[in-house]
């Protein structure tokens, strides 16, 4: 399930999910097996250092899941440090050592950052905001006991820290229940007023899925080789027979958005549709025509074909 487009692939920016090894306690570890494993083996420690650095280079040449080849180096010298911390540090230092150990394991789990970092819709805490919010340019963090800022992944949003209240708390289960009613209240739109369901860069599988478990199904198989800037349409059929029209529409990386719009309108045979997408993305759609889109939710908005197009053509 896909939250947002703003996670870089093969980029110079780090993933979200880096942070899942790159912990402070993780850290803590890491420096410590290093700093042991030095003091008795050099050629061991430049090994481990070699693989570090390589793991940390790892967005710039390989995908998300060949970090694994370096889990097991990893291991070994992070265990080589909980060995040391735990166990080798003389009996004076040990409470204190120990005690620092666990703190630096605990504290993340009840210590959140929340963030907010430009006109981005996640956060400042574990939230996502209305793509019509007002516009904002600031920088800001603070540590909060709570949940930290909403981070988007892959695998779904994460807490910037301060986990035990979302995996624990209900936090993680009530973010992702809002953006399901969300997406049967956009449905439920959409069925009513009559009008197709579009999205523009996401996938359309999550909104499959919503309807699936409305009973709706469809004979229509997934495009998967389209000429450029053409849609996707799908039609999805409910046991009572009401039916709903879900087009898939490649529209801001395109050269000419509004011949695009302008074809899509003849195509449909409509002006309105009800899209749901990328917080980023509806953003964007804002910026540039705010009067085509009546906000539904977050993330999600009848969207004025017409009036898009016509506030397109006149971007200088």
């Amino acid at each position: 399930m896909h939250f947002d487009a703003e996670i870089p692939g093969r980029t110079g920016r780090v993933h979200r999910s880096s942070n899942d090894v790159l912990l402070p306690a993780m850290m803590l570890f890491l420096i410590a097996g290093l700093l042991i494993t030095w003091e008795g083996q050099r050629a061991g420690a430049l090994f481990y250092v070699l693989v570090i650095v390589l793991m940390l280079l790892w967005p710039l040449w390989m995908t998300p899941k060949e970090i694994l080849l370096f889990v097991p180096v990893l291991v070994m010298c992070i265990a080589a440090g909980v060995h040391f911390l735990w166990n080798i540090v003389p009996k004076t230092r040990s409470i204190v050592v120990r005690g620092l150990v666990l703190t630096v394991l605990l504290l993340p789990w009840f210590v959140g950052i929340r963030a907010k970092y430009g006109d981005t819709a996640w956060g400042p805490g574990f939230e996502l905001q209305r793509f019509d919010r007002p516009y904002n340019q600031s920088n800001a963090m603070a540590l909060t006991l709570g949940p930290g800022a909403a981070v988007p992944t892959r695998e779904g949003p994460r807490p910037l820290f301060g986990h035990a209240y979302c995996l624990l708390g209900g936090g993680w289960r009530n973010f992702v229940r809002d953006q399901s009613r969300e997406c049967r209240a956009m449905i439920s739109h959409a069925l009513t007023s009559g009008i197709p369901l579009m999205t523009v860069g996401r996938s359309t599988a999550f909104i499959i899925a919503v309807a699936a478990e409305q009973s709706f199904r469809t004979q229509d198989p997934p495009a998967r080789f389209l000429p450029p800037d053409s849609p996707e349409i799908r039609t999805l059929v409910s046991p009572p027979g009401d039916s709903l029209m879900l087009v898939r529409q490649s529209l801001l990386h395109s050269r000419h958005p509004d011949r695009i719009l302008r074809t899509l309108r003849s195509r449909l045979q409509t002006e309105r549709v009800v899209v749901f997408d990328f917080s980023s993305t509806l953003r964007t759609i804002y910026q540039i025509s705010p009067n085509s889109l009546e906000p539904i939710g977050n993330a999600s908005a009848v969207l004025d074909l017409r009036t898009l197009e016509r506030d397109w053509r006149r971007r200088p």
